[in-house]
């Protein structure tokens, strides 16, 4: 039970950081070790991770309360993603655009959240990720 929860929970957030990271690197037409860590993107890895979680339980044991506690997390995380980290994004973009002829300024990192599309693929593929991992075994 143990290996299939760590599997359940890092597939899919190891699966979206690699989309992430390819699609960066593709884009960028280089890498770089910073992008490794890059926050925000297609698919969200945080919905990822969590909503591994839910189709863990859900798999394992069905709808036991176990089950519906980490649907709640999952849709706190979610809708954090796309609504709280959104719009903390949106205030560095004009932050950074007020202060950049500031002497000494460092910018702040503008993609920290989620479009809501990007939070429903990383779900989606939290989900499909552990029911590939029961499926198979």
């Amino acid at each position: 039970m143990t290996l299939k929860l760590v599997a359940c929970v890092l597939a899919p957030w190891l699966l979206t950081r690699l989309i992430k990271l390819v699609h960066d690197v593709w884009k960028a037409k280089s890498f770089k070790w910073s992008m490794l860590f890059y926050d925000g993107g297609f698919p969200s890895s945080h919905a990822a991770f969590v909503f591994g979680l839910v189709g863990f339980f859900w798999f394992e044991t069905g709808p036991t309360y176990w089950f519906y506690i980490s649907l709640v997390m999952a849709i706190i995380v979610g809708y954090d993603a796309f609504n709280v980290r959104w719009i903390t994004g949106e205030q560095s973009k004009l932050l950074n655009e007020m202060n950049k002829a500031k002497k000494g300024y460092k910018p702040l990192q503008e993609r920290v959240g989620h479009t809501f599309v990007e939070v429903l693929g990383g779900a989606a593929t939290g989900i499909m990720v552990p029911w590939l991992i029961f499926l198979l075994f």
